[in-house]
């Protein structure tokens, strides 16, 4: 028979049930443009459990906002760069953000904010 009472104790970048340890991860940025099986991989791994939360629309005004201030990371990013094909990514993502800005603008698009919280079992070695 299985013991109910936990021993359970909560550091900073893990916590521990009995003999089990887990930590907590989570990730508030995905980025703009991902495939429709960007997660797949994550809710497949052994030992990982994930959660996603989605915040279901973000409004114009702040859309437009994080669209424009990631638009000038990109542009930074591609004054700088030398390597030509870092410079033909980055080149893609600006054109992928023209388009979104320009669908936001005519109201074609409705964006959600994404998070995902993961939780790995096991100990530092196995994580």
């Amino acid at each position: 028979m299985k013991k109910l009472v936990m021993n359970m104790s909560e550091r900073t970048d893990r916590m521990k049930f009995d003999d089990k340890e887990f930590q907590i991860l989570t990730v508030k940025n995905v980025p703009p443009f991902v495939s429709k099986l960007f997660f797949e991989d994550i809710f497949n791994y052994p030992d990982v459990r994930a959660s996603i939360g989605i915040q279901e629309c973000i409004t114009q005004e702040e859309l437009i906002r994080w669209v424009n201030s990631q638009y000038q990371f990109l542009l930074t990013d591609r004054n700088t760069t030398k390597k030509l094909s870092d410079a033909t990514e980055l080149d893609t993502q600006k054109e992928n953000f023209q388009a979104l800005m320009q669908d936001i603008k005519n109201g074609d698009k409705k964006i959600k904010e994404v998070s995902l919280i993961l939780i790995v079992e096991g100990d530092k070695k196995h994580r």
